[in-house]
């Protein structure tokens, strides 16, 4: 993995990095044309950083996700509810016609 990688796949600009990490710029660029390279320590901290954002990413996506699903299923419950009573007629007023029957 070279820092080129890592910055392709954090999607963030290599600049924003320099600056979120105090990396200089003019290290930043040695290491993007292959005329330093970094320490080992310094590729395997940033992939980590960024894979967690990654997942916490993915993680509060799902969250979400599983909350408006949750919600959804509700509505739907509730439509389901009023739907199976006789003509517009509430759940309540349907039961007591049947036990008068």
């Amino acid at each position: 993995m070279t820092i080129n990688d890592i910055i392709e796949a954090s999607g963030i600009p290599a600049k924003s990095i320099c600056a979120r990490f105090g990396i200089p710029q003019r290290t930043m660029r040695a290491w993007q044309t292959g005329y330093r390279k970094p320490a080992n320590y310094i590729l395997v901290m940033l992939a980590d950083i960024f894979t967690l954002e990654l997942m916490l990413d993915a993680a509060a996506n799902n969250m979400k996700e599983d909350k408006d699903n949750a919600e959804e299923e509700d509505r739907l419950g509730e439509d389901l509810l009023g739907d199976c009573c006789r003509g517009g007629e509430t759940c309540e007023e349907s039961q007591s016609e049947d036990a008068q029957a």
